[in-house]
C-alpha cells in the first residue's frame, strides 16, 4: 500500500460546523479569521455511516443501546468489545468472563474498520490494548475564506409541568458561508500493521463525503461537499535496503488551492462568489514523486478543469 495524503472540500452555509462542546459556539481563530473544524469531527461523521454502508462493525459505536439493556456494570468501549466477542461467539456471556490467557487483543480490535483505519484503545480491568491509527486528520483544519459569525436569537416552547407562555430564548451564532478544507494522511507501515485495505480506505472515502452530504441536524444542514482529493506518492527504494520505500510528500496541500474573489471574504455567500485557483497544486503534483491524484466532485466544472491534467484521474465512490 502507498503512501498518500487527502483533502476534503465542503461548504457550509449558515450553520455551525464544529460547535465547542463547551458552549456550542463555533470553533473561530480570531488571528486568522476563520473557523476551524477538528478531526474528531471528521471521524465521527464517518464513524456514523461507515457501518451502515457496509455492515461492518464499527468500535465506538457497535451496540451501544444495548449496552444500556443488558449491563451496568460495564460501559463504553469495554462493553462494544466484549458485546462483539459475545455476537462472535467467543465468549459465552459479558460479565465475569475473562479472556483466554495468550489472546491477541490488538489482533481483535483490527476487526473492526474503524480501529483499523483511526486506531482504538481498550481500558478493560487485565485488559489492555492500544492500536495506532492508520490514518489521521489535521487537529485543527480551517476555512479557506474568513467569516464572520452572526448571531441570531430564537424562542422555543416545550412541553413541561411548569406553566411558561413565553417559552425560552436561545442565541446561536452560524456561519454565513465557508469553504472548509480538510486535511488528512496515510501512513503506509501503519496501514500493513493494521491490515488495512484498499476496500477500507474507498469506503472511508465514500462515507466521508456521503455523512457530510446526508447530515441534517439543525446544526449541520447546509453542509455540502465539494471535493475530495486523494494524493497517492510513488515510494523510491533506500539505497541500503530496497525492501524499504522513502515517500517525498508534497508539502501542504491545501494551500496550493488557492481561493479568488472580487468581493472581501466575509462577504462570500455561495461557491459562485469565488474560484478555486489549481495551478499551484497542478505543478506540484506533476513531479515524479506523485504517482496519481485520484479526485470525486459532482460540481462538472471542477471535473473537466481537474481532468485535464494527465495526474489528476476521477475516481468513482459508493
Amino acid at each position: 500500500m502507498k503512501k498518500r495524503d487527502f483533502l476534503m472540500m465542503y461548504e457550509n452555509q449558515w450553520n455551525v460546523p464544529n460547535g465547542d462542546p463547551f458552549t456550542g459556539e463555533q470553533r473561530y481563530d480570531n488571528y486568522s479569521e476563520k473557523i476551524l473544524v477538528s478531526d474528531l469531527r471528521i471521524k465521527r461523521f464517518i464513524r456514523d455511516m461507515i457501518g451502515e454502508l457496509s455492515g461492518k462493525p464499527v468500535y465506538y459505536l457497535y451496540d451501544s443501546i444495548k449496552a444500556s439493556k443488558v449491563s451496568e456494570k460495564m460501559t463504553g468501549s469495554a462493553f462494544a468489545f466484549r458485546q462483539y466477542l459475545l455476537d462472535k461467539g467467543t465468549i459465552k456471556s459479558i460479565d465475569g468472563c475473562k479472556l483466554e490467557k495468550g489472546t491477541d487483543l490488538e489482533a481483535l480490535l483490527k476487526e473492526f474498520i474503524d480501529v483499523r483505519l483511526f486506531g482504538g484503545i481498550l481500558t478493560e480491568t487485565g485488559n489492555n490494548a492500544t492500536v495506532e491509527g492508520a490514518v489521521q486528520f489535521k487537529n485543527l483544519n480551517s476555512s479557506y475564506n474568513k467569516c464572520n459569525l452572526e448571531v441570531f436569537q430564537n424562542t422555543s416552547v416545550f412541553p413541561s409541568e411548569i406553566k411558561n407562555e413565553q417559552g425560552s430564548i436561545g442565541t446561536s451564532s452560524l456561519v454565513p458561508y465557508a469553504l472548509v478544507g480538510i486535511e488528512g494522511w496515510l501512513n503506509e507501515r501503519t496501514a500493513q500493521i493494521n491490515g488495512l485495505t484498499e476496500d477500507d480506505i474507498d469506503l472511508m472515502l465514500s462515507t466521508m463525503w456521503l455523512s457530510i452530504k446526508d447530515k441534517n441536524s439543525r446544526s449541520k444542514s447546509g453542509q455540502k461537499p465539494l471535493l475530495l482529493l486523494e494524493v497517492i506518492y510513488s515510494g523510491k527504494p533506500y539505497k541500503f535496503n530496497s525492501d524499504i520505500e522513502v515517500y517525498q510528500s508534497v508539502k501542504d496541500i491545501k494551500s496550493l488551492i488557492t481561493l479568488q474573489s472580487d468581493i472581501d471574504e466575509k462577504d462570500i455567500r455561495s461557491y459562485s462568489d469565488y474560484t478555486l485557483n489549481f495551478e499551484k497544486l497542478f505543478t506540484e503534483c506533476s513531479k515524479d514523486n506523485v504517482d496519481t491524484v485520484n479526485f470525486f466532485t459532482e460540481d462538472n466544472n471542477l471535473r473537466d478543469l481537474l481532468s485535464s491534467n494527465s495526474k489528476f484521474k476521477f475516481k468513482e465512490l459508493f
